[in-house]
């Protein structure tokens, strides 16, 4: 017998956990987006913006590898 996988629905970051979790500067932040080397975020409705936390993890993961170049 398998034993059962729990279907745990993804978590969202807002901007203020992002920019945390970073420790970018919102324009920073907006900057690396534009230039395609940071996550881009997606919309939760009206003004709300959100990123999948899976992608944030995986950016701070790949640029602690780097160390120098991100």
């Amino acid at each position: 017998m398998k034993p059962q996988q729990q279907n745990t629905p993804p978590s969202i970051l807002r901007r203020k956990e992002v920019l945390h979790r970073t420790g970018m500067s919102n324009s920073a932040m907006y900057m690396r987006i534009k230039a395609g080397s940071f996550p881009k975020s997606f919309s939760l409705g009206g003004n709300l913006v959100g990123w999948l936390e899976s992608d944030i993890d995986r950016w701070i993961s790949d640029c602690a590898g780097k160390r120098n170049e991100c």
